[in-house]
């Protein structure tokens, strides 16, 4: 907000208006609304509402150096008020393509901007989101009330059609700006592209992507791992004995990876970033590799979530992307079964976005996608994108072979990676106990899938058991599970015996049905006794 003083002094130079506004002629000669798309949402069919204020506003604007220093120079709160009201302006096109609603176009544009923007016919499904803008100052008036700016790095999603014939345009473009004061308010007064200099566009129907100018480098070398699933218990403040013993224990089992699922939303906090650091650190000493797998626990892939994911994602390989100990990647775990918000279409074109991104920020580090189906992993564009082909298999691992095989064949050259999640150690309420002897024959039968089909990159089950799931290999109390000891290289995996009546009696299920049996026979007892006891005494009978 502009201070009183400074209101005054704008107002008591506002007659020099019109003489600043012959120096930015040649902007001001564009007094067209340019944007990619012709067509705007029917909120009858349109998949989403953009929102008027976009949740990491605050980190969408970055500024060049000036290319204005004549005369008046921008003061540090006018500049935040201009980044915020540029934001809010590119929202309200969004919101009025996607609803309809003419009220935030009105309120961030004004003259002939805001009339080309009301003029755009809504005659198709289409939305726009802005992920990230650089600015730079073309001129500034001497009354403080007009500018003229360059967006040198426009970053644009704007999806079109619904279900299979949705496509998603991923752009950087550049455009001219003037904003203007106006009743206390900045408005967009101009806004013209000059320039498109990159676009990817997804397009997904039919089990096949497509996804064009998404990638062109070569695959990025992958060691061999022989890993298992890790947080600390705790995370993010986690005593540093507690993670050294961790490390101990997993060195212990044979293992030399951990694969580090981080939830998304602690690393909204810079201070979580170094936190992942320290992990790093702590790794190399201790004989140990780390695959960190991004965006854990983000539900909603769609474009509303991409500034947000692409500023954590910045500050986290800010943080640890020289670590030595840093070996892959993993961009998502299991995103296509995320579809509560945003569609297959579009959690695609989030991959490829942030795949992109990730290479200009790490470029040496090898990248993967850990799909929950081989289906999606064998996808000839998903292969395209990453280095290491990923599955991640939830289901009965009885017969791995038929998964592998597909991805197998369109991997080619790249290398596979089986991520694995057992059945937990809880008791369970199937009619197959959920036991630690279960647990043993299930991860023997993935560990054997993996060496039959020679894919030497694995991620077994988690470390250890923590309060809400016992799918670890160790206890709560850091003692070792029979499966522990098939992590070891050269463990046998042949004759891991399976379920006993010891395991039977520990199901939840069971327990409950050998109740219900007992008190059933016991009433279908005493039904008898009180009925031949009942029939003894009836009056009239002969007694024998």
């Amino acid at each position: 907000m502009l201070s009183t003083k400074g209101i005054k002094r704008l107002i008591a130079q506002a007659g020099l208006v019109a003489g600043a506004l012959i120096a930015i002629g040649i902007v001001v000669l564009a007094t067209r609304v340019v944007i990619l798309s012709s067509t705007t949402a029917d909120p009858a069919s349109a998949l989403h509402q953009v929102a008027e204020l976009p949740a990491e506003a605050d980190e969408m604007v970055d500024w060049a150096p000036d290319g204005w220093a004549t005369e008046r120079v921008m003061e540090p709160a006018t500049r935040i008020a201009i980044e915020a009201a540029y934001v809010r302006a590119w929202a309200a096109l969004g919101v009025y393509q996607s609803t309809g609603a003419t009220g935030p176009v009105t309120a961030t544009f004004s003259g002939p901007a805001r009339t080309d923007a009301l003029a755009v016919p809504r005659d198709e499904p289409v939305a726009t989101w802005s992920v990230a803008h650089l600015l730079r100052l073309e001129f500034y008036s001497l009354d403080g009330a007009t500018v003229a700016l360059t967006d040198t790095d426009a970053r644009l999603v704007r999806t079109a059609g619904t279900a299979d014939t949705e496509t998603v345009v991923d752009s950087a473009e550049s455009y001219a700006v003037v904003m203007v004061l106006e009743d206390g308010y900045w408005r967009v007064r101009e806004l013209r592209r000059d320039a498109v200099t990159q676009t990817v566009t997804t397009a997904y129907a039919g089990g096949v992507t497509e996804i064009a100018d998404a990638r062109t480098a070569a695959p990025v070398a992958a060691p061999v791992v022989n890993a298992v699933d890790y947080l600390p218990a705790g995370w993010p403040a986690t005593p540093d004995t507690t993670i050294a013993e961790d490390f101990r224990q997993a060195k212990d089992l044979g293992v030399d990876t951990l694969r580090v699922r981080i939830p998304f939303d602690s690393l909204t906090a810079p201070a979580n970033a170094d936190q992942v650091a320290g992990l790093l650190t702590a790794a190399g000493p201790a004989g140990l590799q780390i695959i960190l797998v991004l965006f854990e626990g983000e539900m909603d892939l769609s474009p509303a979530s991409w500034a947000a994911a692409d500023h954590s994602l910045t500050s986290l390989v800010g943080a640890v992307g020289n670590d030595p100990a840093l070996v892959m990647w993993d961009v998502a775990d299991q995103p296509d079964l995320r579809t509560g918000a945003a569609t297959p279409t579009e959690i695609r074109a989030f991959l490829a976005h942030e795949v992109r991104l990730l290479r200009t920020l790490d470029p040496t580090v090898p990248v993967t996608i850990s799909w929950s189906v081989p289906a999606a992993a064998a996808d000839p564009a998903m292969v395209e994108l990453v280095d290491v082909v990923s599955f991640h298999s939830t289901g009965t691992p009885a017969d791995l072979t038929a998964a592998v095989q597909q991805m197998s064949a369109a991997a080619g050259t790249r290398p596979i990676m089986l991520v694995a999640t057992t059945t937990a150690t809880d008791g369970g309420w199937s009619a197959f106990p959920h036991s630690e002897r279960r647990q043993a024959v299930e991860v023997a039968q993935v560990l054997q899938s993996a060496a039959e089909n020679d894919v030497t990159r694995t991620s077994v089950n988690q470390l250890q058991d923590s309060a809400g799931d016992q799918r670890g290999l160790l206890r709560a109390d850091g003692s070792a599970k029979p499966a522990a000891a098939l992590l070891r290289p050269g463990a046998p995996l042949v004759g891991v015996s399976g379920s006993g009546a010891a395991d039977y009696a520990s199901s939840n299920f069971w327990r409950v049905a050998v109740a219900v049996l007992f008190f059933a026979v016991l009433f279908l007892v005493r039904h008898h006794v009180w009925t031949a006891g009942r029939a003894l005494r009836l009056p009239g009978r002969s007694h024998r």
